[in-house]
């Protein structure tokens, strides 16, 4: 009234402070301010993650990385435990196969499976009378006992074979001798049985029958023993004609009187081997040519005769080698070499 006036008193309450996603209003009706806006709800993070809110950008930042996912081994599965955060291996790889001794197992990533290479040795070949094992400890085949030796001569079911044949075998390692036998069956020991040292021939001694069927077997002797009776060659012995016994007869004369040949004679009329003749024990020598050593005839003498007496046409001849040829009713001839020595 003094004034005469409208005194004005009072403030407006200030404008209120407000977050970076808040607007404030003064609204005149009801005379207040009126803040309007919300916050961005937080984002869902992962459980590596963490959201902060940046006033200054009035927005949510989120932070933090995954652990890198870790290698995994053939066999193995990874997955994320989203409960304790973290990668979690499991599953194991398939364990080593059993393998034999000649076996190399080896994995393989990247088929991620084992691979087993290689292959055992071959079986050896076993002789007769040998058997054939395999050693895991020494991952190898082991052969034991005596191997039989192969009989070559005779060959099994030959024919014309003589009635005092020679057996030939193969030879067996580490024999100390070996033991033949000889039947008219397999494995029969009737006709001959003998053990002979380390050779690989055997001469049979008595005479077989001709035109017969024999078995030969012959036997490995090792410091182990005595090899099997594994086979026996069966064999035929020759037929002779008439002809071919007169010829053997005749040979065996022959021989005989070889056998008493004398090598040599000295005429110096001592009263000692002045002469040289030969004695015909056999009843089968015609005569007898005695020859120099260019084949020239010297004398002709006969068995009953007192032979030569060294001299040719009356002339003494030196001292050397001389050369005889004697024939027989037959025809046979048989020939050799005699010495003139003169003391």
């Amino acid at each position: 009234s003094t004034t005469c006036s409208w005194d004005v008193t009072g403030t407006a309450d200030p404008e209120p402070v407000t977050e970076c996603w808040e607007t404030a209003t003064f609204n005149n009706a009801t005379c207040s301010w009126e803040v309007s806006g919300t916050q961005d709800p937080e984002p869902t993070t992962e459980c590596w993650e963490t959201a902060t809110f940046n006033n200054a950008t009035c927005s949510w930042e989120i932070t933090g990385t995954q652990d890198p996912e870790p290698q995994a081994s053939c066999g193995q599965t990874v997955t994320f435990n989203s409960t304790t955060c973290s990668w979690e291996v499991s599953g194991t790889a398939d364990p080593e196969p059993v393998t034999e001794c000649w076996q190399t197992a080896t994995f393989n990533n990247a088929t991620c499976s084992w691979e087993v290479t290689g292959t055992q040795d071959p079986e050896p070949i076993a002789s007769c009378g040998q058997t054939v094992t395999f050693n895991s400890t020494t991952c190898s085949w082991e052969v034991t006992g005596t191997e039989a030796p192969i009989v070559t001569y005779p060959a099994d079911e030959s024919m014309d074979i003589s009635i005092n044949p020679t057996i030939n075998w193969q030879a067996v390692n580490e024999a100390t001798g070996y033991r033949v036998i000889i039947g008219t069956s397999l494995g029969g020991t009737e006709i001959e049985e003998t053990v002979v040292e380390n050779v690989l021939e055997y001469t049979v001694t008595n005479s077989l029958d001709e035109n017969s069927t024999y078995f030969v077997s012959v036997f490995a002797i090792t410091n182990m023993g005595e090899s099997d009776l594994c086979s026996a060659n069966e064999f035929t012995t020759e037929e002779f004609s008439q002809e071919e016994e007169e010829e053997e007869e005749e040979e065996e004369i022959i021989e005989t009187i070889t056998e008493g040949i004398s090598p040599f004679f000295t005429p110096n009329n001592d009263g000692y081997h002045d002469t040289w003749n030969i004695e015909d024990v056999g009843n089968t020598i015609d005569y007898i040519y005695v020859l120099d050593r260019f084949g020239k005839i010297l004398k002709q003498i006969r068995p009953e005769s007192e032979g030569w007496d060294g001299t040719y046409k009356g002339k003494s001849m030196p001292e050397d080698d001389y050369w005889y040829v004697i024939v027989h009713d037959s025809g046979a001839q048989e020939r050799g070499h005699f010495s003139l020595i003169k003391r």
